[in-house]
């Protein structure tokens, strides 16, 4: 605030200017949403990777087996996040998320069964079953052999 001053020096009034910084704090509390969500999807995100790389040396004989498992499910995990993408996000039919993990077997692989869309949500916590797919059949059941189904 400032003093208004007539030309003899007395003071007649107040002057008070006002700014809208509005569109200044909704910039800040952006910003700060952002960094947080950034934040917290990082963390997840190496949540998600130790995850991977710990399921994916469990039962291996050699570093190649380990690393190959690796390399598989952080593939199918990129697979399943092109999905949401090219959904802008809305959801994913589970039997298109099935055959994506399995196309590596699709050859002795057959599925059926009415569409059923999973939320963004949903869709992560069938992630982890999932992505664990690919690498079991080979491994273990049917699939072990090349004329299992």
């Amino acid at each position: 605030m400032s003093a208004v001053r007539n030309a003899a020096g007395r003071i007649v009034g107040a002057s008070k200017i006002a700014r809208d910084i509005s569109e200044r704090k909704e910039a800040e509390a952006r910003k700060t949403l952002l960094t947080r969500e950034l934040h917290h999807r990082t963390k997840n995100l190496f949540a998600v990777v130790q995850a991977v790389v710990s399921r994916s040396f469990a039962g291996k004989g050699t570093v190649e087996e380990a690393q190959t498992a690796v390399i598989e499910r952080l593939h199918s995990l990129g697979q399943a996040h092109i999905l949401l993408i090219e959904r802008q996000w809305q959801g994913i039919d589970l039997m298109e998320l099935a055959r994506g993990e399995m196309r590596p077997f699709s050859d002795r692989v057959s599925m059926s069964g009415a569409p059923l869309v999973m939320s963004p949500r949903r869709r992560r916590l069938l992630r982890w079953r999932c992505t664990s797919l690919p690498p079991t059949p080979p491994n273990t059941g049917h699939c072990r052999r090349r004329t299992g189904r």
